[in-house]
């Protein structure tokens, strides 16, 4: 429960209380707990499929020796964790979240998320991704990869860019700035197709493959100059995914789906409810007495 595992809760409840608890006990108080949080859940998709902006990652997690998924979905303040055995969109479809979603979505560029694209509002793909992306070709090979090195250049620019018109309280961007970073970004992806050839007999070229990807995603890579409420990054998904890897650390793994998906809910309700300033042991209070915490009709 929390961060701590059903060994160390059922000691501390010795420590603290003298309370003599089984693990098993503890595991069955911890569903209990998920289970009527269930309401909870489904307000938090609603909040979340009616976001004009939201992010989304997920994170490979140990469940009885196997590997899972751990999904996470945020606007910011509200945030939703589901378990999926799987990664791909047979998993997303099933949680029934991003598949009522029509915003702006900020995601990795994987491919399990493509079929959501022709619903959606609009994409921003991580460029903190195709920064490292173009950092390895460029350190490959400093000549033939010196396309990578300025195009890495020309997004830190963009990103310079949006954030000072945030920082001056602009709405926008100077349509001729945006149309002159997306000629050279293109440029450049140009310049890395033609540069990096494949061999007949080798294996694909992956700076070409870098650069074939980014021509291709050129609006999904810039749409944060278009849209100042969009970040360049999705690293905020990748925040709200950290509490799965530190319970990893702690507890090893999850011994069944069912734990892993009461993990899932008991941090979405927890995780939501401390972004909006309710203390955490006062939201598991209420939830314990029946009266669990409510997103506000609107969220503050």
């Amino acid at each position: 429960m929390g961060h701590a595992s059903m060994e160390r809760t059922a000691l501390l409840m010795k420590l603290m209380f003298g309370l003599a608890l089984s693990t098993g006990f503890v595991a069955k108080v911890d569903a209990q707990l998920a289970a009527r949080l269930a309401g909870f859940e489904e307000q938090v998709k609603a909040r979340l499929r009616a976001a004009e902006v939201a992010g989304t990652d997920e994170t490979p997690v140990s469940l009885a020796g196997k590997v899972a998924y751990i999904y996470g979905m945020h606007d910011g303040k509200v945030v939703w964790y589901g378990a999926g055995a799987t990664r791909g969109h047979a998993t997303i479809k099933g949680f029934g979240l991003l598949t009522g979603f029509t915003g702006i979505l900020v995601r990795d560029d994987y491919v399990g998320y493509y079929f959501l694209d022709s619903l959606l509002a609009g994409v921003q793909i991580c460029l903190a991704h195709i920064v490292r992306d173009l950092r390895r070709v460029h350190e490959a090979d400093p000549v033939r990869g010196a396309w990578a090195g300025q195009l890495r250049t020309v997004l830190q620019e963009a990103v310079h860019t949006a954030n000072q018109a945030v920082r001056d309280g602009r709405t926008d961007v100077n349509p001729r700035v945006i149309a002159d970073i997306r000629a050279r970004y293109l440029d450049l992806a140009e310049q890395g197709i033609k540069l990096s050839p494949h061999h007949a007999g080798r294996p694909k070229n992956q700076a070409r493959v870098l650069a074939e990807r980014l021509k291709d995603r050129v609006d999904k890579a810039l749409l944060f100059l278009t849209d100042l409420r969009v970040g360049a990054t999705n690293n905020g998904s990748e925040r709200i995914l950290r509490r799965a890897k530190t319970q990893m650390k702690i507890s090893g793994c999850w011994r069944s789906m069912s734990g892993l998906q009461a993990f899932c809910r008991v941090h979405t309700y927890l995780v939501t409810a401390t972004n909006h300033g309710v203390d955490a042991f006062r939201a598991l209070r209420d939830a314990f007495l029946g009266s669990p915490w409510a997103l506000p009709q609107t969220a503050a």
